[in-house]
């Protein structure tokens, strides 16, 4: 505005002094001297502010990687203490942990309700595997009353998330019919979904609906495959029942299931 008026005076022919010049470039320095250190001030207060956040996120991944070395080493008392620590933070990995714990009864006395305390509070905060676990406790009512339906909305949660176990869980719960009408069809597309993402106990349960033949077309070459992968993915409770689906296929049957889960393992990361 200062310099606009400058502008008219002068294009007027009015009679505009150096002093009065002046007097505008003096107040236009100042105003733009102001505008740069709030700019410089906020620029500043950003970067302090990142810096502390980082530095947080920096020392809770440390005191979770601690936490995670102390259980691998069965030493679960510094295991809680680290994640005790982060948990009452806020943190919902360490809440999450911590209520592992708790559950087990490892490093503090087994207690089912405070595991299920602490397992709400990371899902309230969208963590996928404390809302799987908070489903389970559900599902099996330790530390709650046992609700199927209460369950079932935490499985969904989760696995909106993309959390493999809860899908498989879901479809356990449409397989048995659990808090939903039983429906195989739907029990084996929640089934397909965790085995193709490489969860044994899903690739185990597929195999054994491909060869009941509920939910899908009756086939021992699909559920010699999927028993196979399951197998090679480390489930090993129910290799009778998969050598029981061998005797009932041909040699040319099971080279074929063979030759198929080997395609399928040989593409998985």
């Amino acid at each position: 505005m200062l310099l606009s008026y400058a502008y008219i005076r002068i294009a007027r022919g009015l009679h505009a002094d150096t002093s009065a010049l002046q007097l505008v470039v003096n107040r236009l320095g100042l105003t733009i001297m102001a505008k740069l250190n709030q700019v410089l001030a906020m620029r500043t207060t950003r970067t302090i502010f990142m810096v502390l956040l980082l530095t947080g996120h920096g020392l809770a991944c440390a005191g979770l990687e601690e936490g995670a070395a102390a259980y691998r080493q069965a030493d679960y008392a510094t295991a809680a203490r680290e994640f005790r620590a982060l948990a009452d933070e806020g943190n919902a990995d360490a809440q999450n942990e911590l209520a592992r714990l708790y559950r087990k009864g490892q490093g503090v006395p087994q207690d089912y309700t405070e595991a299920v305390h602490l397992y709400n509070m990371a899902a309230q905060q969208g963590n996928s595997t404390a809302q799987n676990n908070l489903g389970m406790m559900y599902r099996k009512g330790l530390g709650v009353r046992q609700d199927d339906t209460t369950a079932r909305m935490w499985f969904s949660y989760a696995a909106k998330q993309g959390n493999n176990s809860a899908k498989y869980n879901i479809g356990v719960m449409y397989k048995n019919g659990l808090g939903v009408p039983q429906d195989y069809t739907e029990a084996v597309k929640w089934y397909r979904m965790a085995a193709e993402q490489g969860v044994a106990k899903a690739q185990n349960s597929l195999g054994m609906m491909y060869h009941e033949g509920l939910g899908v077309p009756q086939d021992n070459v699909q559920a010699y495959k999927w028993l196979y992968i399951a197998n090679a993915n480390g489930y090993e409770s129910d290799v009778e029942y998969r050598n029981m689906v061998a005797s009932k296929m041909t040699p040319e049957q099971l080279t074929k299931a063979k030759n198929l889960a080997g395609e399928w393992m040989k593409w998985q990361p």
